[in-house]
């Protein structure tokens, strides 16, 4: 639940020795690399497979025609797999641009049949133009002083060829770019083009027989172009090299270690002011999905503060105010109960499990509490009837609902800034814009309310405090003169229509709950027509309706609160406590090590 402090680390060894170093500091997998060669400067893959693995992966995975597997063949080595497949891919798509080409040149000139042109010494000067004119602007050519032949003519267009030495002028459409080569020279370009692309393919074909043998491979394959990489970074001198990395601050003793043992040159040092280091944010595992969902949109900088747990479970929480039925929500639990067990198998799937029982659990509890099961209300006098609390369709109450969550929503978003800025009189601005939204709330609870007149004078109070200290200390801590921070108090009071904005978005929350439930109110409505209206069939057809109804409000409730869901939280939100975005840290580890431990953990 907080960004990881990191320290600066370089490292200077024998140039000698450079793979050895970088294989021992990937076996201990907590470095973060950095480039010392601007111009070779590169992401070093993290938790993904490299991209070269993946994509000759893919390549053979996706061949048409697959081939009998085997297990074991010295033929079947995956560094040549990888490597053949990715040259095999390239020069496929290359030649698949020519075929295009040639294919797309062949119908343009077969219209003129078979073209030889002879040097341009030998026709002393003249060349042939070619025109494809539309059969009623013919005789705006017969009117022109020019030697022209038709060779061909269709029921829309003639083909005319020009012989001069310069370019026709006066001819009714543009001239038609021909070429050098003939027709029969195409057609052989092409026959040859194919018959590599048939030769390319049959190898391809051949290599999945090694799939098996790859994919067991896969990590290892990517370790070995993690490291291939990472040499690419480091600065060379002489007999030396010096490779620069961030490391977690809790495990810079072990690269001490380390360099102890292979007898390397260490600087470790605190990231300077003007430095900018990686994200890493640290959870426990069960939360970890907070931190997929806040990487969905962005990485905090390094200088502010983890949301991960904020963003999940306030994401959460608009989720099931947005599904609004405790049906639907018994459906996740389901489909959850059935795929359970296969998403706990991998790392990101125990995270996506953690997320669909919040998210299924929440929106039982909120269905339960509005009420409604797959549109269905239950009758006052039961169970069900009693633990509803909250009626969906008092638009007044479910509208104030909505804009006071989105009011403590922007409240704790300012709160979590002026903390991360407590030791600045900077602070003191979003504590004001926290005053400023209390002051609105109470002027607008006040109006028509008997203790109005005092809730508003308390309102118009908080508002006015509040600006003042926005304009006051915006600027502060910024270095500005006077007028610097008189212009940035300025810039910053005109965000008091975003507030407004911002608040008023939440209202989507009750828009979407209510748009959800009516759906499902009006799925049952006509399923129940269907049955009164045609007797026997109408049972059938009551079923299809529903099915498909509930279905199809199923799916756009979902969708409806991830995006929404996610928007609140990653816009509204992100807009007043993460004014910056960082760069995520990522591990430089052997991950055929590490996803055999995650696999097994």
């Amino acid at each position: 639940m907080s960004i990881v402090a990191l320290q600066s680390v370089i490292v200077v060894g024998l140039l000698e020795e450079k793979g050895e170093v970088i294989e021992s500091l990937q076996d201990l997998g907590c470095l973060h690399l950095r480039s010392l060669r601007p111009e070779e400067a590169m992401r070093i893959q993290g938790d993904n497979l490299s991209a070269e693995t993946r994509q000759a992966w893919r390549f053979l995975k996706d061949c048409p025609i697959q081939r009998q597997r085997i297990d074991n063949s010295a033929r079947y080595e995956p560094s040549y797999m990888q490597g053949r497949a990715l040259e095999i891919q390239s020069r496929i798509d290359e030649l698949a641009d020519q075929q295009d080409f040639l294919r797309r040149r062949i119908e343009d000139v077969q219209a003129w049949g078979e073209f030889h042109f002879a040097p341009l010494k030998e026709m002393e000067g003249f060349r042939f133009w070619f025109y494809v004119v539309p059969l009623f602007q013919l005789p705006e050519v017969e009117a022109l002083d020019l030697t022209y032949e038709v060779v061909r003519r269709d029921n829309r267009f003639a083909y005319v060829v020009v012989i001069a030495r310069t370019e026709p002028e006066g001819m009714p459409v543009e001239r038609v770019l021909f070429g050098s080569r003939s027709l029969s020279e195409l057609r052989h370009q092409l026959e040859a083009v194919e018959l590599e692309l048939d030769d390319l393919q049959m190898e391809r074909e051949g290599l999945t027989r090694g799939l098996s043998i790859y994919e067991r491979n896969m990590h290892r394959l990517e370790d070995i172009t993690a490291r291939s990489q990472a040499e690419k970074l480091t600065h060379d001198s002489g007999p030396l090299f010096a490779l620069q990395a961030w490391v977690p601050t809790e495990r810079a003793e072990e690269v001490k270690s380390l360099a102890e043992r292979r007898e390397l040159a260490l600087v470790v040092r605190d990231p300077e002011p003007d430095e900018e280091p990686p994200t890493l944010l640290e959870n426990p595992e069960r939360w970890q999905i907070g931190e997929s969902l806040v990487g969905f949109y962005m990485t905090p900088g390094y200088r502010l503060w983890d949301p991960s747990l904020v963003v999940l479970f306030s994401f959460t929480l608009f989720f099931a105010m947005i599904i609004s039925d405790a049906g639907y929500g018994l459906l996740m639990a389901l489909g959850l109960m059935v795929f359970g067990k296969k998403l706990k198998a991998t790392p990101g799937g125990r995270r996506v499990r953690v997320l669909f029982q919040l998210l299924s659990g929440a929106t039982i509890v909120w269905g339960v509490l509005v009420g409604s099961y797959f549109g269905l209300s239950p009758q006052p006098d039961s169970l069900p009837g009693a633990l509803k609390k909250i009626d969906m369709n008092d638009m007044d109450s479910m509208m104030t609902l909505s804009i006071l969550i989105g009011a403590f929503h922007v409240i704790l978003a300012n709160s979590m800034d002026a903390w991360r800025q407590r030791q600045s009189a900077a602070a003191i601005a979003p504590v004001g814009w926290i005053v400023a939204i209390l002051g609105g709330l109470l002027l607008w609870r006040g109006s028509g309310a008997e203790t109005g007149e005092v809730m508003e004078t308390l309102g118009a109070a908080f508002l006015g405090i509040g600006l003042v200290a926005v304009f006051v200390f915006s600027g502060a801590g910024s270095g500005k003169g006077v007028g610097g921070r008189i212009a940035t108090g300025l810039m910053s009071l005109t965000k008091i229509t975003n507030a407004f904005g911002d608040i008023l978005s939440y209202l989507r929350l009750f828009a979407l709950g209510l748009a959800s439930a009516s759906l499902a109110v009006a799925f049952n409505g006509l399923a129940r027509d269907a049955h009164d209206s045609i007797p026997g069939f109408g049972f059938l057809l009551a079923i299809i309706v529903i099915v498909v109804g509930h279905t199809l409000n199923f799916v756009l409730a979902i969708v409806s609160g991830f995006v929404h869901g996610l928007r609140l939280n990653l816009i509204e939100f992100f807009n007043w406590s993460v004014p910056e975005e960082g760069t995520p840290f990522r591990v430089f580890r052997k991950n055929e090590t590490w996803y055999e431990t995650q696999a097994t953990d």
